[in-house]
């Protein structure tokens, strides 16, 4: 059986260390032997003025990488488990402008015990749902397709299976939203297909090169929309 192992650069001498995932949270540097993890941000490997974006990319990466579900090997499981569990506390709690303006003063004053949130397995798994969502949501209204999304989403290290449902989940979200809003220019089209109708038939011929305007206005609503219930999606993906 082969032990899951991080690698983790020293934060005081920038060392580069190999340690067992199960031990990484109370592991000290061969060279300098300074704790490896002594706050969040270390945890999630940013520093203590990285900016929300920052954040989040740094998250994904991590919880990705050490999704539990990846492993099927009991020992490697429970390890993976652990340490993906205290990746999702320091993410809620980075994200969270309070707790993260705490966190920030806490290192500025060289505290090392940020406060936990005692995150549960649970709420480790659903926040990490909610997050690949958010990514898969990015990725969906930028037109990719499900296969494109999933492939994306294998690509930065995601479980295949997680990464196929909530691939599926932000197109069918996405296909739902495009038709919803494919409502506004059916009515315009037929709206000005009726004006068009009422000038052609009802006024005089002078008007009739008005009426063929209308007409081609309303087609042009009348295709998009059409696009927009057919494809799932609001416009043409252009690369």
């Amino acid at each position: 059986m082969n032990e899951l192992m991080e690698e983790r650069r020293c934060p005081s001498c920038q060392t580069t260390n190999r340690v067992k995932v199960d031990q990484v949270m109370d592991a000290v540097c061969a060279s300098c032997g300074q704790k490896l993890i002594r706050h969040h941000y270390d945890l999630l490997q940013v520093p203590t003025n990285a900016d929300p974006h920052e954040m989040k990319q740094a998250y994904r990466k991590q919880a990705m990488k050490w999704h539990p579900d990846k492993h099927s090997d009991p020992v490697q499981f429970s390890a993976a488990n652990a340490y993906f569990r205290a990746i999702n506390e320091a993410y809620a709690v980075l994200s969270k402008e309070a707790r993260r303006n705490e966190s920030a003063s806490e290192v500025k004053e060289g505290r090392t015990d940020s406060a936990s949130m005692d995150l549960s397995q649970q709420a480790a798994r659903r926040q990490f749902m909610d997050e690949m969502y958010t990514l898969a949501l990015e990725l969906a209204l930028d037109s990719l397709n499900t296969k494109q999304i999933a492939l994306r989403l294998k690509e930065q290290g995601c479980d295949p299976k997680v990464a196929d449902i909530v691939a599926q989940a932000s197109v069918s979200y996405r296909k739902r939203q495009a038709r919803k809003k494919a409502r506004k220019p059916l009515a315009l089209a037929v709206f000005w297909f009726l004006f068009g109708s009422f000038i052609l038939y009802k006024v005089g011929p002078p008007f009739h090169v008005v009426a063929w305007l209308l007409f081609m206005y309303a087609s042009y609503h009348g295709l998009r929309a059409m696009f927009m219930i057919i494809a799932g999606r609001e416009s043409v993906r252009l690369k």
